[in-house]
């Protein structure tokens, strides 16, 4: 209605584009290694390397690999996805002391992430327990958290998510704005409140165009080049989906 894009209503865009980031899926050390530094060559500024759920062993030959293909054309977050004991993230940190990355979510509950505090060499980022603005709050208080993994959806949309970049504006932390498996209206969405970060503090956006076939919009549809995203100029989100894609409107509303 206004005939801007959601970047200016929710503060303003400090970027016509904002950096991705690429997720490794758990994977044998060599062959995780190669994608890595094929995503490097496209232009990736980061890389999520996942782990956990086999032998510790082969967690720390995967971050060691990997950290040889790249070493510093990426930065790097190695993702427990909550699938570590407090035990099995010490070790891992130690054994990997000297490669640059950050510990994102290690362990399952906020606790015992909590006790991992002063003990590890490594930045702990925090995703799967940032389930409402509460947990964010919370995190930021106790200090467990040198940064965050935010998804748009689970914090409950932009409105909350604008809030929650607020705060960890004013303690300096950095974090990601991204979706949770979705189409281009989600994607134009965490691009927008990603232009909106202060670049040294944003970690990237993760959106799931790589993994999903077509468009909502085909004339403009949300897209990574070169691993990065171009903020959508158009008024609202700047997605124009198909006439008649979705079906029967389930429900109309008229001012």
């Amino acid at each position: 209605k206004l005939g801007v894009p959601v970047s200016t209503l929710l503060g303003g865009a400090l970027t016509d584009r904002v950096p991705a980031y690429y997720s490794l899926i758990v994977g044998a050390p060599e062959e995780t290694a190669r994608i890595a530094a094929d995503k490097v060559k496209a232009g990736y500024p980061r890389l999520q390397v996942k782990i956990g759920g086999r032998d510790l062993e082969e967690d720390v030959a995967v971050v060691r690999k990997v950290w040889e293909a790249v070493g510093y054309k990426a930065r790097l977050a190695v993702d427990g996805n909550r699938g570590l004991t407090v035990a099995a993230a010490l070790h891992l940190d130690r054994l990997c002391q000297a490669i640059p990355f950050v510990f994102e979510q290690p362990c399952n509950t906020m606790d015992e992430i909590a006790t991992l505090k002063g003990r590890l060499t490594h930045p702990v980022y925090l995703d799967e327990s940032t389930e409402d603005q509460n947990a964010v709050l919370r995190a930021i208080s106790l200090g467990i958290a040198d940064g965050f993994g935010f998804k748009v959806t689970r914090l409950g949309g932009l409105t909350r998510m604008t809030t929650v970049r607020d705060l960890c504006a004013i303690r300096s932390l950095p974090h990601s704005c991204d979706d949770a498996w979705g189409g281009d209206v989600i994607a134009a969405a965490c691009v927008h409140l990603a232009a909106t970060v202060e670049p040294r503090r944003m970690e990237g956006a993760w959106i799931a165009q790589e993994y999903i076939k077509g468009h909502f919009d085909q004339e403009q549809p949300v897209v990574i080049r070169q691993g990065h995203i171009a903020v959508p100029q158009r008024p609202g989100l700047g997605v124009k989906p198909e006439p008649g894609m979705f079906g029967k409107p389930v429900a109309i509303y008229r001012p």
